[in-house]
């Protein structure tokens, strides 16, 4: 079972993360289009799973078209009044977009066509996960940073319901980058901010971009710091091939020359246990990406 600190104060999943350094490289879910739909009332465990139903019809019907779509709810204490915003980041388009609706009701949610927005936002949005009802360390640690960051960021910062990885915490997403990062402290919110609005990646926090696979996000992340590129756009994406067992080749193109750098990278033992979130009641073994070789394969302008 959890302990408990020495003041009686439960310890959670994201602590004992933490206090073994737990590698956040390529643990991002692979999302491929987020629709975050504004809920002021109180988020059940399983949010947004208690849409009304025409809603959840909605959903099952752009996940056809999104399979890997990911649904979430956000709030912001500042808006308790007026219109529900509605926003849906397509996160594999490039440049990444990020749309926004607004409905008077959740319910109204059914009558958007997401795949043809209106307006584009025109800079980033922070999105902290604060859902407690789901895990409780996403609170505790989740509520300081978003204070942090909407001091820095006002309006363009959101709570969000659960992201994954809550053993994370505090996680934060930026879209429409699609980067995602974890366990922000609150010195890293300043460099994070400026980061984003200069459509770079603050590396150091950086799980991965969702719009890639937890193998080519490691990949990714393990070329821009050991060449120190953070632009987002910097890099594109050329093939990626696994080669059993858990070793992958990925070729990643500098943009606007001709130069590849091949990343092959393995997915190993990380030889520690952590809790999966704060209601497991045992350890779960991990495992971690490391770097096998990093070349540049052609001599490219």
């Amino acid at each position: 079972m959890l302990a408990t600190l020495t003041d009686g104060e439960r310890l959670v999943c994201a602590d004992y993360s933490r206090a073994l350094h737990e590698d956040l490289t390529g643990t991002a879910k692979h999302v491929d289009l987020w629709l975050l739909i504004e809920n002021r009332g109180r988020w059940d465990a399983d949010a947004p799973g208690g849409l009304p139903e025409p809603a959840q019809a909605w959903c099952r019907t752009l996940r056809g078209r999104f399979p890997l779509m990911r649904v979430a709810f956000i709030a912001r204490p500042d808006r308790r009044t007026g219109p529900l915003r509605v926003l849906a980041a397509d996160v594999r388009n490039e440049p990444p977009i990020l749309a926004r609706f607004e409905v008077e009701r959740i319910e109204d949610v059914a009558q958007l066509d997401v795949l043809r927005p209106m307006v584009l936002e025109t800079g980033p949005c922070f999105f902290v996960c604060t859902h407690g009802t789901h895990d409780l360390c996403c609170a505790r640690y989740g509520h300081p940073i978003f204070r942090a960051m909407a001091d820095l960021a006002e309006s363009d910062v959101w709570q969000i319901s659960h992201v994954g990885g809550c053993r994370f915490a505090p996680n934060l997403i930026c879209l429409p980058q699609g980067a995602v990062y974890g366990r922000i402290d609150p010195w890293d919110c300043g460099p994070l901010v400026r980061s984003a609005r200069r459509d770079r990646l603050y590396l150091p926090k950086l799980r991965g971009r969702c719009c890639f696979s937890p193998a080519i996000q490691a990949a990714e992340v393990l070329l821009r710091r050991r060449i120190g590129m953070t632009r987002r756009g910097a890099l594109r994406l050329v093939t990626a091939q696994e080669e059993p067992p858990a070793h992958w080749c990925v070729d990643f193109e500098v943009t606007g020359t001709k130069r590849v750098y091949r990343v092959e990278c393995s997915r190993e033992p990380a030889g520690m246990a952590t809790y999966r979130n704060c209601v497991a009641d045992q350890e779960t073994p991990r495992q971690r990406f490391r770097l096998v070789r990093c070349v540049r394969i052609n001599e490219g302008g």
